[in-house]
């Protein structure tokens, strides 16, 4: 039998409460850190023939959770509403909000509002030419994805400041930029003549970083899930 829900006050109390329900069962499944990260900005918005229409503020989010979560987002909401069938997400239209306001990011000063994070192509679905041969990305593609995604600047990354915002930021490209196969000595020098205990010591950071703190082993996955698809691009 299929519902369809019109947004009056009682349909909208009525989806609020039953999306609290959902969240809460999610918040319990999946833990506090997972949930505040990815889940804390979905809206219930509608419901029609059996379909739960959720939106959130990002396209990377809405790809993030369609890859990653949508099958526990179904489950929940199927939980208070058995006759629910599907769930689609889709973008509201707040264009410029970005996705880190909401994912209560550590180490970032809580006064800073990044820019949007971009959206990197999905990784099931991205083009890859059989036989190719992965290529490295360029040193500077991986420093900007991370700027971009931080909210700073290649510039600030490759500067000596020291706010923890970019000193995070720095670390992190260092990171994932040993993780394709670069020397230290490569990455000091990419980094304007930086010694390669240096490049050592941001590398293990992070390392433990990713052990230690779930929000930075997620930020780390996304990041390299983008990096995979720049590798699987025709050289």
């Amino acid at each position: 039998m299929s519902v369809t829900m019109y947004l009056d006050r009682s349909t909208t109390k009525r989806l609020h409460d039953i999306w609290s329900r959902a969240a809460e069962s999610l918040d319990n499944q999946l833990g506090n850190d997972v949930f505040s990260s990815w889940f804390g900005s979905i809206r219930f918005d509608s419901m029609h023939d059996g379909i739960a229409h959720l939106s959130v503020p990002t396209k990377f989010l809405a790809r993030w959770l369609k890859l990653r979560y949508k099958s526990h987002l179904l489950g929940a909401l199927q939980a208070q509403m058995p006759e629910m069938r599907d769930v689609e997400i889709r973008v509201r239209r707040n264009i410029g909000t970005p996705l880190l306001k909401h994912m209560n990011l550590p180490l970032v000063p809580p006064e800073i509002i990044p820019i949007e994070v971009p959206e990197p192509a999905d990784p099931i679905e991205a083009p890859i030419v059989d036989g190719a041969p992965k290529r490295h990305p360029r040193m500077e593609e991986i420093v900007q994805l991370v700027g971009k995604f931080y909210g700073v600047s290649s510039e600030e990354i490759y500067s000596e400041t020291r706010t923890e915002r970019i000193v995070l930021s720095r670390q992190i490209a260092m990171y994932l930029i040993k993780a394709t196969d670069r020397s230290s000595s490569q990455i000091g020098n990419h980094f304007g003549g930086k010694n390669h205990s240096t490049v050592l010591h941001a590398v293990e950071k992070i390392k433990q970083l990713t052990k230690t703190n779930p929000k930075i082993a997620q930020q780390i996955e996304i990041l390299s899930d983008s990096i995979s698809v720049l590798q699987k691009k025709k050289i």
